[in-house]
Protein backbone atom coordinates (compact mmCIF):
# COMPACT_ATOMS: atom_id res chain seq x y z
CA UNK A 1 0.00 0.00 0.00
CA UNK A 2 1.48 3.36 -1.00
CA UNK A 3 1.57 6.16 1.51
CA UNK A 4 -0.59 9.17 0.86
CA UNK A 5 0.97 12.37 2.06
CA UNK A 6 -1.85 14.78 2.64
CA UNK A 7 -2.56 17.55 5.05
CA UNK A 8 -6.15 17.13 6.11
CA UNK A 9 -7.19 13.86 7.72
CA UNK A 10 -10.90 14.48 7.35
CA UNK A 11 -10.77 14.63 3.59
CA UNK A 12 -8.37 11.74 3.26
CA UNK A 13 -10.34 9.41 5.48
CA UNK A 14 -13.52 10.02 3.56
CA UNK A 15 -11.64 9.55 0.31
CA UNK A 16 -10.05 6.30 1.54
CA UNK A 17 -13.30 4.66 2.49
CA UNK A 18 -13.43 2.32 -0.51
CA UNK A 19 -9.90 1.10 0.17
CA UNK A 20 -10.54 0.31 3.84
CA UNK A 21 -11.31 -3.37 4.37
CA UNK A 22 -12.70 -5.18 7.40
CA UNK A 23 -10.13 -6.02 10.10
CA UNK A 24 -7.71 -3.48 8.61
CA UNK A 25 -5.64 -1.02 10.60
CA UNK A 26 -4.75 2.31 9.04
CA UNK A 27 -1.65 4.04 10.33
CA UNK A 28 -2.10 7.83 10.52
CA UNK A 29 0.98 9.91 11.41
CA UNK A 30 0.03 13.35 12.69
CA UNK A 31 2.91 15.81 12.82
CA UNK A 32 2.77 18.24 15.70
CA UNK A 33 3.05 16.05 18.78
CA UNK A 34 -0.60 16.16 19.76
CA UNK A 35 -3.97 14.89 18.58
CA UNK A 36 -6.45 17.73 18.52
CA UNK A 37 -10.07 17.17 19.48
CA UNK A 38 -11.29 17.98 15.96
CA UNK A 39 -8.87 15.47 14.41
CA UNK A 40 -9.93 12.73 16.81
CA UNK A 41 -13.60 13.40 16.04
CA UNK A 42 -12.97 12.82 12.32
CA UNK A 43 -11.11 9.59 13.01
CA UNK A 44 -13.82 8.36 15.37
CA UNK A 45 -16.52 8.98 12.76
CA UNK A 46 -14.49 7.18 10.09
CA UNK A 47 -14.02 4.15 12.33
CA UNK A 48 -17.73 4.13 13.22
CA UNK A 49 -18.67 4.19 9.53
CA UNK A 50 -16.39 1.26 8.61
CA UNK A 51 -16.90 -1.97 10.54
CA UNK A 52 -13.70 -3.75 11.47
CA UNK A 53 -11.46 -0.87 10.46
CA UNK A 54 -9.28 0.81 13.05
CA UNK A 55 -7.05 3.85 12.85
CA UNK A 56 -3.76 4.04 14.71
CA UNK A 57 -3.44 7.81 15.08
CA UNK A 58 0.14 8.54 16.09
CA UNK A 59 1.16 12.07 17.06
CA UNK A 60 4.84 12.77 16.41
CA UNK A 61 6.71 16.03 17.17
CA UNK A 62 7.53 18.17 14.13
CA UNK A 63 11.25 17.75 14.70
CA UNK A 64 11.17 14.02 13.91
CA UNK A 65 7.81 13.50 12.21
CA UNK A 66 8.80 14.17 8.62
CA UNK A 67 11.90 11.96 8.81
CA UNK A 68 9.87 9.13 10.34
CA UNK A 69 7.23 9.25 7.63
CA UNK A 70 9.80 9.37 4.83
CA UNK A 71 11.87 6.57 6.34
CA UNK A 72 8.84 4.29 6.68
CA UNK A 73 7.81 5.02 3.09
CA UNK A 74 11.30 4.32 1.73
CA UNK A 75 11.44 1.07 3.70
CA UNK A 76 8.20 -0.19 2.15
CA UNK A 77 6.10 0.24 5.30
CA UNK A 78 4.47 3.62 4.69
CA UNK A 79 1.76 5.17 6.84
CA UNK A 80 -1.70 5.11 5.30
CA UNK A 81 -2.05 8.81 6.00
CA UNK A 82 0.51 11.45 6.94
CA UNK A 83 0.04 15.08 7.90
CA UNK A 84 3.33 16.76 6.95
CA UNK A 85 4.72 19.83 5.26
CA UNK A 86 3.92 20.14 1.56
CA UNK A 87 7.63 20.67 0.81
CA UNK A 88 7.97 16.85 0.85
CA UNK A 89 5.46 16.29 -1.96
CA UNK A 90 7.79 16.43 -4.96
CA UNK A 91 10.28 14.04 -3.38
CA UNK A 92 7.53 11.55 -2.51
CA UNK A 93 5.78 11.86 -5.88
CA UNK A 94 9.00 11.47 -7.87
CA UNK A 95 9.78 8.28 -5.97
CA UNK A 96 6.27 6.83 -6.42
CA UNK A 97 5.64 6.83 -2.68
CA UNK A 98 2.29 8.65 -2.70
CA UNK A 99 -0.90 8.59 -4.71
CA UNK A 100 -2.65 11.66 -6.16
CA UNK A 101 -5.31 13.41 -4.12
CA UNK A 102 -8.78 13.32 -5.62
CA UNK A 103 -9.77 16.92 -4.95
CA UNK A 104 -13.25 17.85 -6.14
CA UNK A 105 -12.88 20.77 -8.61
CA UNK A 106 -15.77 22.46 -6.83
CA UNK A 107 -13.84 22.61 -3.54
CA UNK A 108 -13.36 26.32 -2.79
CA UNK A 109 -9.58 26.43 -2.46
CA UNK A 110 -7.90 29.72 -3.29
CA UNK A 111 -5.63 29.02 -6.33
CA UNK A 112 -2.44 30.03 -4.55
CA UNK A 113 -3.22 27.66 -1.69
CA UNK A 114 -4.00 24.76 -4.03
CA UNK A 115 -0.74 25.39 -5.87
CA UNK A 116 1.18 24.48 -2.71
CA UNK A 117 0.20 20.82 -3.19
CA UNK A 118 0.11 20.76 -6.99
CA UNK A 119 3.00 19.55 -9.15
CA UNK A 120 2.75 19.89 -12.93
CA UNK A 121 -1.03 19.84 -12.84
CA UNK A 122 -1.49 17.00 -10.32
CA UNK A 123 -2.59 17.58 -6.74
CA UNK A 124 -0.71 15.33 -4.32
CA UNK A 125 -2.31 16.40 -1.04
CA UNK A 126 -5.04 18.37 0.65
CA UNK A 127 -3.96 21.83 1.86
CA UNK A 128 -4.34 22.61 5.52
CA UNK A 129 -2.70 24.86 8.13
CA UNK A 130 -1.37 27.39 5.65
CA UNK A 131 -0.61 30.79 7.14
CA UNK A 132 0.18 34.37 6.24
CA UNK A 133 3.54 35.60 7.49
CA UNK A 134 3.84 38.95 9.24
CA UNK A 135 6.54 41.14 10.74
CA UNK A 136 5.95 41.47 14.49
CA UNK A 137 7.26 44.73 15.96
CA UNK A 138 7.84 45.59 19.63
CA UNK A 139 7.00 49.29 19.60
CA UNK A 140 8.18 49.80 23.18
CA UNK A 141 11.70 48.70 22.25
CA UNK A 142 11.74 50.55 18.95
CA UNK A 143 10.54 53.80 20.51
CA UNK A 144 12.99 53.36 23.39
CA UNK A 145 15.73 53.38 20.75
CA UNK A 146 14.58 56.82 19.62
CA UNK A 147 12.84 55.60 16.46
CA UNK A 148 9.28 55.71 15.19
CA UNK A 149 7.51 52.35 15.30
CA UNK A 150 6.38 52.17 11.67
CA UNK A 151 6.50 49.18 9.36
CA UNK A 152 9.62 49.28 7.17
CA UNK A 153 8.96 49.56 3.44
CA UNK A 154 12.32 48.18 2.25
CA UNK A 155 15.09 45.86 3.43
CA UNK A 156 17.27 48.90 4.05
CA UNK A 157 14.56 50.38 6.28
CA UNK A 158 14.26 47.08 8.15
CA UNK A 159 18.00 46.86 8.74
CA UNK A 160 18.24 50.48 9.85
CA UNK A 161 15.41 49.97 12.32
CA UNK A 162 17.05 46.83 13.75
CA UNK A 163 20.45 48.52 13.90
CA UNK A 164 18.96 51.47 15.80
CA UNK A 165 17.60 49.08 18.44
CA UNK A 166 20.99 47.36 18.80
CA UNK A 167 22.84 50.67 19.12
CA UNK A 168 20.48 52.27 21.62
CA UNK A 169 19.04 49.47 23.77
CA UNK A 170 20.13 46.18 25.33
CA UNK A 171 17.94 44.21 22.90
CA UNK A 172 18.62 42.67 19.50
CA UNK A 173 17.03 44.26 16.44
CA UNK A 174 15.53 41.16 14.86
CA UNK A 175 15.12 37.46 15.63
CA UNK A 176 16.55 34.78 13.33
CA UNK A 177 16.02 31.02 13.62
CA UNK A 178 18.60 28.65 12.13
CA UNK A 179 18.74 25.63 14.42
CA UNK A 180 18.13 23.15 11.60
CA UNK A 181 17.19 23.00 7.93
CA UNK A 182 13.46 23.52 8.45
CA UNK A 183 13.94 26.55 10.67
CA UNK A 184 16.50 28.15 8.38
CA UNK A 185 14.57 27.39 5.21
CA UNK A 186 11.30 28.84 6.49
CA UNK A 187 12.97 32.02 7.68
CA UNK A 188 15.03 32.46 4.52
CA UNK A 189 12.05 31.97 2.21
CA UNK A 190 10.21 34.82 3.91
CA UNK A 191 12.89 37.13 2.57
CA UNK A 192 13.35 35.37 -0.77
CA UNK A 193 9.67 35.65 -1.66
CA UNK A 194 9.62 39.30 -0.63
CA UNK A 195 12.44 39.84 -3.13
CA UNK A 196 10.47 38.27 -5.99
CA UNK A 197 12.42 35.02 -5.85
CA UNK A 198 11.19 31.45 -6.24
CA UNK A 199 12.34 27.93 -5.45
CA UNK A 200 10.56 25.98 -8.20
CA UNK A 201 8.91 27.15 -11.41
CA UNK A 202 5.20 26.33 -10.86
CA UNK A 203 4.71 25.37 -14.52
CA UNK A 204 7.88 23.52 -15.54
CA UNK A 205 9.12 22.37 -12.14
CA UNK A 206 12.55 23.79 -12.92
CA UNK A 207 14.88 24.78 -10.08
CA UNK A 208 14.72 28.56 -9.69
CA UNK A 209 17.12 29.01 -6.78
CA UNK A 210 20.10 29.93 -8.96
CA UNK A 211 18.95 33.50 -9.46
CA UNK A 212 19.94 37.08 -8.79
CA UNK A 213 17.05 37.33 -6.31
CA UNK A 214 18.47 34.40 -4.31
CA UNK A 215 21.97 35.86 -4.25
CA UNK A 216 20.63 39.23 -3.11
CA UNK A 217 18.59 37.54 -0.40
CA UNK A 218 21.53 35.46 0.83
CA UNK A 219 23.67 38.57 1.14
CA UNK A 220 21.00 40.44 3.10
CA UNK A 221 20.13 37.45 5.27
CA UNK A 222 23.75 37.05 6.25
CA UNK A 223 23.95 40.74 7.05
CA UNK A 224 21.01 40.44 9.45
CA UNK A 225 23.18 38.36 11.79
CA UNK A 226 24.84 41.64 12.78
CA UNK A 227 21.57 42.89 14.30
CA UNK A 228 20.04 39.59 15.48
CA UNK A 229 20.14 37.80 18.82
CA UNK A 230 23.33 35.93 19.72
CA UNK A 231 23.77 32.51 18.09
CA UNK A 232 20.83 32.28 15.64
CA UNK A 233 21.74 28.66 14.86
CA UNK A 234 20.70 27.69 18.39
CA UNK A 235 17.15 28.98 18.02
CA UNK A 236 13.95 27.51 16.59
CA UNK A 237 11.12 29.53 15.05
CA UNK A 238 8.74 28.98 17.95
CA UNK A 239 11.33 30.26 20.42
CA UNK A 240 11.49 33.68 18.76
CA UNK A 241 8.08 34.46 20.24
CA UNK A 242 9.50 34.03 23.73
CA UNK A 243 12.43 36.33 22.95
CA UNK A 244 9.98 38.88 21.59
CA UNK A 245 7.68 38.68 24.62
CA UNK A 246 10.68 39.04 26.95
CA UNK A 247 11.76 42.26 25.19
CA UNK A 248 14.98 40.67 23.92
CA UNK A 249 14.29 41.19 20.22
CA UNK A 250 12.45 44.08 18.60
CA UNK A 251 11.14 42.24 15.53
CA UNK A 252 10.63 38.80 14.07
CA UNK A 253 8.72 37.18 11.21
CA UNK A 254 6.23 34.40 11.86
CA UNK A 255 2.82 33.07 10.98
CA UNK A 256 -0.33 33.68 13.05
Amino acid sequence: MKSMKITLGALLLSGTAMAAQADEELHFIMCGGEVREADQAVVDKFVADHDGVTVNLEAVPWGTCQDKSLTLAAAGDPPSVAYMGSRTLRQLANNDLIVPANIDPATPYQPGVLNTVTIEGTAWGYPHAFSTKALYMNCDLIEASGQTCAAPATWDDLYALAEGVVNNTDAAGIGLAGKDFDNTMHQFLNYLYSNGGAVVDPVTGANMLDSEQTRETLAFYGKLVNVSQDGPTAWERDQLKDLFNDNKIAMYISGP
